[in-house]
């Protein structure tokens, strides 16, 4: 699933409840270097309520980033290409990145005003035995970004996945001001 639209000032809502989003690939090249397993969104709000993003079998889906979910918009500060990741109830498990982000990639880089993921608002989410290679096991957020992890439940999630000794943040990884 991709959220992309090239008019920057449009504001633009997806909303997702009760989808289950399993055994994907973000390959469209066949180089294993695309972004977002299960979902990619570039600008606007993303709502994911009741769902399943990953789970059934191994996580051999190897992504570049964002094994589960992934936001990585570079473009300019308009506040409508801003993005706002809501997720409430439900799961991100087994999903795995070959970069950062295993569960959910959270990416301002070039933005003036901060996106924000919200994780767990209302009702617990189960973040669990997500896997990046290198940072942010179950999240990595980075630029302006910002994250609200209130009722996430993490557990054995993993950053370094190969063990080459170069991940941090084996439940979160930020490079951002919380």
């Amino acid at each position: 699933m991709i959220g992309d639209n090239d008019t920057p000032s449009a504001g633009r809502f997806l909303t997702l409840s009760g989808v289950t989003i399993r055994n994907n690939t973000a390959d469209s090249d066949n180089t294993a270097a695309g972004d977002g397993g299960g979902i990619f969104y570039d600008r606007g709000t993303l709502n994911v309520t009741n769902c399943t993003i990953g789970g059934a079998g191994p996580a051999s889906r190897i992504l570049r980033n964002g094994g589960g979910i992934a936001h990585a918009y570079r473009g300019g500060s308009n506040p409508q290409s801003i993005v706002a990741i809501n997720v409430d109830n439900g799961s991100i498990i087994d999903n795995r990145a070959e970069v950062d982000g295993g569960g959910i990639y959270h990416n301002e880089t070039g933005t003036a005003a901060a996106g924000a993921v919200t994780v767990g608002s209302t009702t617990t989410v189960a973040m669990t035995s997500n896997k990046a290679d290198d940072d942010g096991g179950a999240v990595y957020v980075s630029g302006a970004g910002i994250a609200t992890l209130t009722r996430a439940n993490m557990q054995t999630n993993r950053a370094d996945h190969e063990s080459n000794n170069d991940g941090d943040g084996g439940a979160v990884h930020s490079e951002s001001g919380w």
